[in-house]
């Protein structure tokens, strides 16, 4: 636990130190904390909190993995060392001054995810990605009030993407930095991936792009052969 605005740096070991993947183990850690306005940065490939089994049978995280938490206007940024990261590990972001910035990595998260701050996928291109394995039986993502920051290129269509492989609940706000020349998307972009009969209003947001309008849609597209999830789409 880091305090007082201080910073850390939790780092793996590098391949040429180790023979086996460079991942941080936290074994037997029921919860990692930041806070008190710090900063935390993710070196590696991967943040392992090692299961514990909760007493409240009730926990609305993943009892399979520990808990990263953030709070108190702090924030864990990931550097991922291959471009890919994985946190085995529940997320719980506390308070909109808090943040878990992906940057341009490849992230995946073994775990649940409850977000009262923000989720910023925002780097230096449009390729960055979080995807939440739980099982679709299992609850993926609660937003409580919390914001998502993707990149999304109108002129080309790429984009920063999400994918749960769970349920998803409660309410996000979704902000989009775009760039390139404004476009009709008719069949929309997918931006967040997530299972079918997923609640139409778990994640809004709308965008003016020089004289078009977009908003975030949610699509059941199971009978097309498509996939489900949130769309930007052309509504003007």
């Amino acid at each position: 636990m880091a305090t007082d605005s201080s910073a850390v740096i939790i780092t793996s070991p590098s391949y040429a130190e180790s023979s086996t993947n460079p991942i941080i183990y936290a074994s037997n850690w029921e919860e990692i904390t930041i806070n008190g306005q710090s900063s935390a940065t993710l070196v590696g490939t991967g943040l392992a909190i090692e299961g514990y089994q909760p007493e409240d049978s009730g926990n609305l995280f993943n009892p399979a993995y520990g808990d990263l938490v953030i709070s108190e206007n702090s924030k864990a940024i990931v550097k991922a060392s291959q471009g890919d990261f994985t946190l085995s590990g529940n997320l719980h972001i506390t308070d909109s001054e808090s943040s878990f910035e992906t940057g341009d990595a490849r992230t995946t998260i073994q775990g649940h995810i409850v977000n009262n701050g923000l989720i910023d996928l925002r780097g230096n291109g449009t390729e960055s990605s979080l995807s939440i394995e739980t099982g679709s039986e299992m609850a993926a993502y609660t937003g409580i009030g919390g914001t998502i920051k993707l990149d999304v290129n109108m002129a080309d269509g790429t984009h920063d993407t999400i994918r749960f492989n769970g349920k998803v609940a409660g309410n996000t706000r979704l902000v989009i930095n775009a760039e390139g020349e404004p476009r009709s998307t008719t069949d929309g972009l997918l931006l967040i991936e997530a299972p079918a009969g997923s609640p139409s209003n778990a994640f809004t947001g709308s965008l003016t792009f020089g004289e078009r309008k977009y908003e975030i849609i949610y699509r059941d597209r199971s009978s097309e052969g498509a996939a489900n999830g949130y769309y930007l789409m052309s509504v003007s």
